[in-house]
């Protein structure tokens, strides 16, 4: 087992003294900076997927209180379990496409549009107004 994931087998104390330790970082994202509850929340969540605390609290974000995987996440676990994924788009639709390792006959296919977007109010966000290619690759994840 390597160091980084010998936080996982800790006991419970133990893992809310390293979240303690770790919400003092002035390098972490908002989310967590200062907040050890939601640390442990984000490792406890990379530990159900077996990612290191380090990508846990990178890649886990918490959106509107739930800790919610992002899109980059996704995607690497996703190639990292043996399937291929296509992502494709501009401002004004992605779509992405998985194909399984274990069925290469069937394509899963999820398409996002600006329209769609738009309807499930989304796009009057900044992010969303800044970078509409990003978060539309990001929601056909």
């Amino acid at each position: 087992m390597s160091t980084e994931l010998a936080i996982y087998g800790a006991s419970v104390p133990d893992r809310m003294r390293y979240a303690e330790a770790l919400s003092g970082a002035s390098l972490l994202p908002d989310a967590y900076r200062g907040k050890p509850a939601n640390v442990l929340l984000a490792l406890e969540y990379g530990s159900a997927l077996g990612i290191p605390p380090m990508v846990a609290i990178q890649q886990v974000h918490i959106i509107q209180g739930r800790p919610v995987a992002s899109a980059q996440l996704i995607g690497a676990l996703v190639r990292k379990a043996g399937h291929r994924l296509r992502v494709s788009g501009d401002d004004r639709r992605a779509v992405c496409e998985i194909v399984r390792a274990d069925d290469p006959e069937f394509t899963f296919r999820s398409e996002w549009t600006i329209e769609r977007a738009t309807a499930a109010k989304l796009t009057g966000k900044d992010t969303w107004r800044q970078y509409p290619a990003n978060m539309l690759r990001a929601r056909a994840i």
